[in-house]
């Protein structure tokens, strides 16, 4: 099973250790699901930006983290 890393959004208790809000820590697939449903997480998925000419040869791969999962409306 894949490990995803999620954002937590309020205080969370995991294997017996505390987190707080802003903290990133890596869970099973399932976990980091059950954490969105409950919403108390939000999914950090990794997506691969690609810079370079426009062929696509010699192009600089760099990895930029996009938040996913939460539905709530910014201010």
């Amino acid at each position: 099973m894949a490990a995803k890393t999620v954002m937590l959004t309020a205080f969370v208790r995991h294997d017996g250790i505390q987190y707080g809000p802003g903290n990133r820590i890596e869970l099973s697939a399932a976990d980091a699901e059950r954490l969105v449903r409950l919403g108390v997480a939000v999914i950090e998925e990794t997506v691969a930006e690609v810079s370079g000419d426009e062929t696509g040869a010699a192009a600089d791969v760099k990895e930029k983290p996009v938040r996913s999962g939460g539905n709530k409306r910014r201010r």
